[in-house]
């Protein structure tokens, strides 16, 4: 890359691709991208399948891009038990939920959509350090981790991660092959629908990346603050 010109797609052949592992939250998917074909200076791109092999190297990697509250642990906490929702499969106890589909699916949305987005080895969800509350999606249903006094907080986000879900049924459940990406330089600024669960903006090294959902038909031209690493 050199100043706003982004070299890896102005060298592409009109026809090419660039396949890149892009990291979003804990995952980092297998994207294909080519030049847009209006615009030489964007790109434009689709996640073709989930990678787990080896993330991106060099000037693009991103240790944790747009995520504010991505932990590897909170304080001490009692740990609240609650039954699974029928949107997930059941699955057998200490799996990492997100190796399902229908998980692996959620949790890109999450990762989207949620700022607190937290992960474990037996699950996910989204957490609050300030409190060191978390509510988690397990492979055997829900958690919730309540330092001693913030029964409050944690119902909270208990709500939250409910709402979050009924937010990504109500657009269809999308899968993580549903999604498409345009690369915007970042000297122009983006402009989004204003359904806050159906476009949002990465800041990448030289781009904003506008992911979006590609089955979805709302459209507009509502604007929101970028999210920043």
């Amino acid at each position: 890359m050199c100043g706003h010109r982004a070299a890896w797609l102005h060298q592409l052949k009109p026809n090419g691709w660039i396949v890149a592992p892009l990291r979003y939250g804990h995952l980092h998917p297998v994207c294909r991208i080519r030049r847009h074909p209006r615009e030489a200076a964007w790109g434009e791109g689709r996640i073709e399948t989930i990678a787990s092999f080896m993330p991106i190297q060099g000037r693009f990697a991103q240790a944790n891009p747009w995520q504010s509250y991505l932990m590897g642990g909170v304080r001490s906490a009692v740990e609240s038990r609650y039954a699974p929702s029928p949107a997930f499969p059941t699955l057998e106890e200490g799996v990492d939920p997100i190796e399902s589909k229908m998980h692996c699916d959620f949790y890109f949305f999450l990762s989207l959509a949620c700022r607190e987005l937290w992960k474990t080895n037996n699950g996910y969800g989204i957490a609050d350090p300030a409190t060191g509350c978390a509510a988690l999606t397990r492979a055997d249903g829900f958690s919730i981790r309540t330092p001693q006094g913030m029964s409050s907080a944690s119902a909270r986000l208990y709500d939250r991660l409910q709402w979050l879900i009924s937010e990504w049924q109500r657009i269809g459940r999308p899968a993580i092959t549903e999604y498409v990406s345009t690369f915007i330089p970042k000297r122009e600024i983006p402009t989004l629908s204003p359904d806050p669960f159906t476009e949002w903006v990465i800041e990448r090294t030289d781009h904003w990346e506008v992911v979006r959902c590609s089955h979805s038909s709302i459209s507009g031209s509502g604007r929101r603050t970028c999210a920043t690493t």
